[in-house]
């Protein structure tokens, strides 16, 4: 067996305090990790810290940029237990997505739907949460409660196939 990580978070930008707004959840923001160490994270998100667009997917550095500036912020670690196969998929599809990023692009679109709960979906583009969640159910990993892009950072933390390891700030969840 292997492990994947959810990390779900929230950071003083204005625009995960606008989400918080909308949403009043606890976390604004999810991202999928192949490492407890958390050096192999991604998601959906800002390409530059101090820019909100453009944004796509990163690989997202939790020691640095926005998380740093938000590093007191709380967080939550969750572990997903895997087979080797299904480690396998997601491995090569976050790799794919890696070596083609200039094809993504943030669904904004997408993310006022799911606060809306209707489904949508335009291909290469996701927010966060739809994005890890896409991933686990292509991968074969998990079956989740509802369809990918009505999946919010949230909703996470009441998936029982999910491990939580941490929960706190997030310099207290880095090893």
């Amino acid at each position: 067996m292997r492990s994947v990580y959810i990390l779900l978070t929230k950071s003083d930008t204005y625009f995960s305090r606008f989400i918080h707004r909308m949403t009043d959840d606890e976390f604004t923001h999810s991202s999928i990790a192949l490492d407890r160490e958390l050096r192999k994270v991604y998601s959906f998100g800002r390409k530059y810290p101090r820019l909100m667009w453009p944004a796509g997917f990163v690989k997202e550095d939790v020691r640095s940029g926005l998380f740093k500036q938000s590093e007191d912020n709380k967080c939550c670690l969750y572990e997903l237990l895997v087979n080797d196969d299904v480690y396998d998929k997601i491995v090569a599809v976050i790799e794919k997505m890696e070596s083609e990023a200039n094809k993504y692009s943030y669904s904004l679109t997408g993310a006022l739907h799911c606060k809306l709960n209707k489904e949508y979906h335009k291909d290469n583009k996701f927010f966060c949460s739809e994005f890890v969640s896409d991933i686990l159910v292509k991968s074969g990993a998990i079956d989740l409660p509802k369809a990918s892009s009505l999946m919010r950072p949230i909703d996470f933390t009441q998936i029982d196939d999910l491990n939580m390891l941490y929960v706190g700030e997030l310099k207290d969840c880095l090893i």
